[in-house]
């Protein structure tokens, strides 16, 4: 597939950058370079690969004279970072880099609270902390969060981050006993999922949501329905 031809080009681009370029292994074009590998092996799914090459990238960027651990692009692949130790199921790793990540990105005077890429830091921490357990703290922090996409100028109520938002939303107030509520919220998303030129009824965001749908009506007692 396209990911798996951009792997090609990425690692032949790296290769090219390497030692004996007029770059070398240490020049920001070569972290970003590396960074975007580690992002297309996140997609094909190889996350314990992607997870040694971006904690690589990270602490290169840290020790670089002209980025440091509070340049966006450390922040960006520590968010990265924070996601592959969720897919690989080391949630307890993953919180405090999150945690960090969305602090540091608050405080960067080119993002800022609003800015769409700590938005998408702010979905990510519910979903940590709800795979530890703690969906009692998850939930205020994704309500805030779909508030704020839902009102965000570049995103709004029908784009695809506010329905991921809101998909998580959803499954959190599930995991608390509040299923009406929950389905109603995911029988949205599903519909806008299915509705939208980028996803479709047959796309697996789409899927996921209508898997969701019937998990709730099941655990509502209404089988007929799931």
């Amino acid at each position: 597939g396209l990911a798996r031809e951009s792997l090609h080009v990425v690692q032949d681009l790296i290769g090219k950058c390497g030692i004996g370029s007029a770059w070398g292994p240490g020049h920001a074009s070569t972290l970003a370079a590396r960074q975007l590998q580690a992002e297309v092996l996140s997609d094909l799914g190889h996350f314990s690969q992607a997870l040694v090459i971006v904690e690589d990238v990270i602490t290169k960027r840290e020790a670089h004279e002209s980025l440091g651990a509070a340049h966006v692009s450390t922040i960006e692949a520590r968010h990265l970072q924070a996601h592959l130790l969720h897919f690989l199921d080391r949630d307890a790793d993953a919180l405090p880099i999150i945690r960090e990540v969305v602090k540091q990105g608050e405080l960067t005077p080119a993002w800022g609270p609003s800015h769409a890429q700590i938005l998408v830091g702010y979905h990510s921490l519910p979903n940590i902390l709800k795979g530890l357990g703690r969906a009692a703290e998850a939930l205020p922090i994704i309500e805030a969060t779909v508030a704020k996409a839902t009102a965000h100028a570049e995103w709004g109520a029908d784009h695809l981050e506010t329905l991921s938002c809101r998909h998580l939303q959803a499954m959190v107030l599930n995991e608390l006993g509040r299923a009406a509520q929950a389905l109603a919220i995911i029988e949205d998303v599903a519909a806008k999922m299915a509705a939208h030129p980028a996803r479709g009824a047959n796309h697996a965001g789409t899927l996921a949501s209508r898997q969701v749908t019937a998990s709730i009506l099941v655990d509502l007692g209404r089988l007929d329905e799931a």
